[in-house]
């Protein structure tokens, strides 16, 4: 989790266990979003997990 480790109060040091195991786990991020008219938007997230060996 190098990504909270560098921030200047990191709140790794205040994590549950299981979600520092999730968020260590995340290798990629993709996000799109879509407005189909002005009462109606999607938005999708893809996360890439490294399985736990």
């Amino acid at each position: 989790m190098a990504v909270l480790d560098n921030l200047p109060s990191a709140p790794s040091n205040y994590l549950p266990p299981e979600s520092k195991a999730i968020l260590d786990s995340i290798r990629g991020i993709a996000a799109t979003s879509t407005m189909g008219d002005r009462s109606t938007a999607e938005l999708d997230l893809l996360l890439r997990l490294e399985p736990n060996n």
